[in-house]
């Protein structure tokens, strides 16, 4: 006869930390996810506002043609 009891505390340990290590991976996922959002929102942002300088540009010229 051997006696596990340390074995046991030592699994169950490991365990508790299993799951402390894969809560902290969800949040990890979760929160890649939200910065993935907005990268992609800020780029949608810089898009249209490249796109309002542009169209700003097009209606100055329109405007104000350039006489040669």
């Amino acid at each position: 006869m051997r006696d596990i009891t340390e074995r046991k505390q030592i699994e169950a340990k490991m365990a508790a930390q299993y799951e402390h290590v894969a809560g902290i991976n969800a949040q990890l996922v979760e929160t890649n996810q939200q910065l993935e959002h907005a990268q992609n929102q800020l780029l949608q942002s810089e898009k249209m506002a490249a796109i309002g300088v542009l169209a700003a540009g097009v209606a100055h010229e329109i405007n104000n043609p350039v006489v040669m």
